[in-house]
């Protein structure tokens, strides 16, 4: 399974001559042609993806700020926690800061690492 997440890009930026990996991609696994992130920025939709919790119940609708204030993942379990436990092997590719591993976004994965 490949669960590529790209954060904040428009789906008119997609299936172009400019982004020929990802229309591969799309062409041999599922794709969703219409999502809705459960928070209104990088950080709350992202603590929903990794424990599928509504915003409501984690509680981090905050505005962007300092990354030292930002929550951990609570302790429910992570998606990548869920699939490593069913045998999968788990890898996390980021590049944004709000997903410092010292947050908890790395639980779950053998590999977790900042890639650009």
């Amino acid at each position: 399974m490949l669960f590529v997440v790209v954060d904040t890009l428009r789906a008119d930026a997609i299936a172009r001559a400019d982004t020929p990996v990802l229309d591969g991609l799309g062409a041999r696994g599922e794709i969703v042609p219409t999502a809705w992130a459960s928070g209104t920025w990088t950080v709350p939709s992202m603590i929903s993806m990794f424990t599928g919790m509504p915003v409501r119940q984690h509680g981090w609708n905050r505005e962007p700020g300092n990354v030292e204030q930002f929550p951990k993942i609570p302790p429910a379990p992570t998606l990548a926690e869920v699939l490593a436990r069913k045998g999968f092997h788990t890898t996390a590719l980021y590049a944004n800061d709000f997903l410092d591993p010292d947050l908890g976004y790395s639980r779950g994965f053998e590999t977790y690492r900042k890639s650009i």
